[in-house]
């Protein structure tokens, strides 16, 4: 007896895609033949569930199993506002291992045979590719190697920061000193270099028990001002007020480069108004940052619920005697007994570029955002718009993106 894995799942997968294996077993033809996955996560001790499917007889007796729906449920996000360097992203991705058997065999006596052929452990990252993207997906080109290895963000190369942003790149690696080290480069309004740092990264290793050093994250705004992570090379602080633009790219451990040179502009915009920064997952499973600097609306609902009650009580006049019925005009013959108020919140970014407004659609449709509050922190937010309308320089000159939220929480008064 012997099962052939025919196509299995890539190393790193976007969970919130199919995560296929298609297997065929010479014993395809027997009755009652089915065959069994059995699927181990964080792992191969802890097996999560078994799954059993029987031959395809129109595809020679092979089978599918899709696991995507199953590991997505393992994966979540990570994001810390006080992030003082290279961090890992544990609860953003699951190792799994496929186990694949079969049984078969008279109704009087299916026998079964467990684990015939085991597959190599594999990853999922809480990333979804829109098709015919994912029909054209190779984790090769996103895990960290070489030059042309890509970050975690389509957020568009040379756009537009603020200075004051906090703000993360996140990364995949494969191998144990391949992200040995974060280099920056920062650049004046003439384009002369100012500095050249280079943050260690203490989570470069890969080898069994540092299995979570695969995904990483580090900041790459404001916040690079902070870092307590080992500086090769360079000084704090990183961006200061002669910095028009800076670089960002990984070095292993002897400076050669392993993935792509993004460069970011510092646009300080002058605003009146109250700034908003929104952090978002995006579609690759690492958060992007973008500010709005315009205009902002505040309304809010209210929705209210009442009661009647009789109004007035025996002594209830005070101009009449003791003892009489009556009521004072102050006395409710409706109360409120729950009032909810509901935030709606819209505000509108500066002039953006096509590039800039193709990226905002991950920001409408991302189904994790926060809002940076200068004194709460992170504060979960919901997008209200109902749709995404891109824009393109060739029909309008100019254009910038509105958007309508509420808060994660809804507010409330007293009740009686």
């Amino acid at each position: 007896m012997a099962i052939t894995i025919s196509e299995s799942p890539q190393v790193y997968n976007p969970v919130y895609n199919p995560v296929v294996w298609t297997v065929l077993s010479t014993n395809s033809g027997q009755s009652n033949m089915q065959y069994i996955l059995d699927l181990y996560v964080n792992g191969s001790g802890t097996k999560l569930k078994r799954f059993f499917k029987p031959p395809d007889n129109d595809n020679g007796g092979r089978a599918f199993f899709d696991m995507g729906a199953i590991l997505k449920g393992y994966t979540t996000q990570n994001i810390l506002r006080a992030d003082a360097g290279f961090a890992t992203n544990a609860n953003s991705y699951v190792r799994f291992t496929a186990k694949f058997g079969e049984q078969y065999g008279p109704s009087s006596g299916i026998t079964e045979y467990a684990d015939l052929t085991v597959d190599s452990e594999r990853y999922a990252y809480n990333a979804v590719f829109d098709s015919p993207d994912y029909r054209d997906y190779e984790d090769d080109d996103w895990v960290l190697a070489a030059v042309n290895k890509k970050f975690l963000t389509n957020f568009p190369d040379s756009g537009k920061v603020r200075s004051a942003d906090r703000q993360w790149v996140y990364m995949l690696t494969s191998g144990t000193n391949v992200v040995d080290h974060m280099v920056v480069r920062t650049y004046d309004s003439a384009d002369a270099l100012i500095q050249t740092i280079r943050f260690n990264n203490q989570y470069k290793s890969i080898l069994a028990g540092s299995e979570n050093n695969r995904f990483l994250r580090f900041p790459i705004g404001t916040n690079m001002n902070t870092i307590t992570d080992t500086i090769l090379q360079g000084s704090l602080p990183v961006l200061t007020a002669s910095v028009s633009k800076y670089t960002i790219q990984t070095n292993n451990a002897t400076s050669g480069i392993t993935s792509e040179l993004r460069t970011y502009k510092i646009d300080d915009a002058c605003t009146i108004h109250d700034t908003y920064t929104f952090h978002f997952l995006n579609k690759h499973g690492g958060f992007d940052t973008f500010t709005f600097i315009r205009r902002s609306d505040k309304p809010s609902t209210v929705e209210r619920s009442q009661y009647k009650k009789i109004q007035g009580v025996i002594g209830g006049d005070s101009t009449k005697a003791a003892g009489t019925w009556g009521y004072d005009n102050s006395d409710r013959g409706r109360v409120n007994f729950f009032t909810r108020i509901e935030d709606r919140i819209t505000v509108h970014s500066d002039w953006v570029d096509e590039a800039t407004m193709a990226w905002l659609e991950e920001l409408v449709y991302s189904p994790e955002v926060y809002l940076d509050d200068s004194t709460n922190g992170f504060v979960a937010v919901n997008i209200l718009n109902a749709g995404f309308d891109p824009k393109q320089t060739v029909n309008e000159k100019l254009f910038n993106l509105t958007l309508e939220f509420q808060y994660g929480y809804q507010r409330y008064r007293q009740s009686r």
